[in-house]
């Protein structure tokens, strides 16, 4: 197995594990070695969506690498990509009735846009982000991996959850109304035109919170593209082979009993790394492994049993996955740590936490 010096590992903008038992309060350098990542979200317009490229198989590699190393597209980008389309060319058709009176407000004040998204139900799977919904900002986060919109007929959160479930990574989709210029404007020839409407689904790696909600259009030209309708919906994460769970322990993390000596470590993640158990589960089995190569002889080497996958925000944003590591399966009723302050007074809280338990 190819070996992770300490400088690799921060290269990669991933936080190694500690090796030993240590007091369980949160991990703020682990959190701040992992550096700040540029927000990402559905470019306006129509534009090729991007390819996905998440690969579990490779973030599990970093992450086992890890487990023992210690002891072994912005806004203005957009408006450039428009002006390269065509200037005055038309753009792709909308999928959905334009606006009257053809004006932001009017597209804002929608009440047939309002009561859409009021009434989406939930995907089966899926459940509406808490305050995500119908926003006048699209999600931008660093885990966003792609979007559709002309597949879309209607305001449809089904149709969203099948395209999400089959990409690699997908964790959350955000959907909503988009208003567009019906050409491709420019500051010149035609600085402005009229709307069209297009829905859109954004699709990301992360759970998405309404602090991701920072999205609300821009002008091209004299135009001015907003958003309205915009709902969020995350899903559960998926069961992992060996292990029982997941089991959702809402906004908070483990803290097992100091004494108990059960504490394995935790890792922090690059803020595009999608939220995916898997990585906890193989650098889980990679820390029993390592440990039961290099026990003393007649020492029982510590085996993890046990792991917690949550995402640790700083000051409610900027979520970092991360997993942490114990040798004893812990319930509910240890979920205690709803987060802390730092030094410097930043608060660091939890989301998203869900545990799994060796079944073996």
């Amino acid at each position: 197995m190819k070996t992770f010096t300490a400088v690799s590992l921060a290269l990669l903008g991933f936080s190694a594990a500690s090796p030993v038992a240590m007091p369980q309060d949160i991990d703020f350098d682990s959190y701040d070695s992992i550096p700040v990542a540029p927000d990402l979200s559905a470019p306006i317009g129509v534009v090729a969506p991007a390819a996905v490229s998440y690969s579990p198989s490779s973030a599990a590699s970093v992450a086992v690498a890890g487990a023992t190393a210690s002891v072994d597209a912005d806004l203005t980008k957009r408006n450039a990509d428009l002006s390269k389309r065509g200037s005055c060319d038309a753009q792709p058709a909308g999928n959905y009735p334009s606006v009257t009176p053809d004006t932001d407000d009017a597209f804002l004040s929608n009440p047939d846009f309002a009561s859409i998204a009021n009434s989406a139900v939930a995907p089966p799977g899926y459940f509406l982000a808490n305050g995500y919904q119908n926003l006048h900002a699209s999600a931008s986060n660093p885990s966003y991996q792609t979007y559709i919109s002309s597949p879309l007929t209607s305001y449809d959160p089904a149709q969203c959850a099948a395209k999400c479930n089959s990409i690699v990574g997908c964790v959350s989709f955000n959907i909503y109304f988009e208003r567009d210029p019906a050409i491709y404007v420019d500051s010149t020839n035609c600085p402005t035109a009229s709307s069209l409407t297009r829905i859109k689904c954004s699709f990301f790696g992360a759970p998405i919170t309404t602090a991701d909600a920072t999205n609300v259009g821009q002008y091209t030209g004299q135009f001015h593209v907003v958003i309205a309708g915009s709902n969020t919906y995350t899903t559960a994460p998926q069961p992992q082979p060996g292990y029982t769970g997941p089991v959702s322990i809402g906004n908070a993390s483990i803290i097992s009993p100091t004494s108990a000596n059960t504490y394995m470590g935790v890792q922090s993640f690059p803020m595009t790394q999608p939220f995916d158990p898997s990585v906890c589960a193989a650098a889980c089995t990679e820390k029993s492994a390592y440990n039961t190569r290099h026990a003393a002889a007649g020492t029982a080497p510590r085996i993890c049993n046990f792991f917690d996958a949550y995402i640790l925000y700083k000051n409610g944003q900027n979520g970092v996955f991360t997993c942490t590591y114990y040798t004893q399966a812990y319930d509910a009723s240890y979920a205690t740590n709803f987060g802390q302050y730092n030094s410097a007074g930043d608060h660091f809280t939890i989301g998203h936490s869900y545990i799994y338990t060796l079944s073996s």
